[in-house]
């Protein structure tokens, strides 16, 4: 099992989600985080520092329309470009690659892509 060893500041999630979370429990490291836009779509985000998992689950007007989660996550970062900051991890396994990017702005946008090597 590993653990997410590089998680953004807490201050840093805060104002990407523009909530704060609203699961925490300090004692296990788990974290979840949610967004709702004006158009009835939810991101859910949710992490276990400790047992090195990640996940989202998009939900549309209370409904779950999709959910992912990866384990053996060793990181997850906040980057900034042109269109806009967004919350992306890569995680590596012995036989595969998987990428999670998540945008908040200008809409919810998830994408999880995972290349078999």
């Amino acid at each position: 099992m590993s653990m997410i060893e590089k998680i953004p500041d807490p201050i840093d999630l805060l104002s990407f989600f523009e909530s704060e979370p609203f699961f925490s429990d300090e004692v296990d490291h788990r974290y979840g985080y949610a967004h709702c836009d004006n158009q009835g779509m939810k991101l859910v985000f949710s992490y276990a520092a400790l047992e090195g998992w990640i996940q989202t689950t998009i939900e549309y007007n209370g409904e779950i329309i999709s959910q992912h989660l990866s384990e053996g996550v060793e990181s997850f970062e906040l980057k900034s470009e042109l269109k806009g900051e967004y919350l992306c991890s890569e995680i590596k396994h012995t036989d595969s690659v998987t990428q999670v990017e998540i945008r908040l702005k200008p809409f919810i946008s998830i994408k999880w892509n995972t290349l078999i090597t």
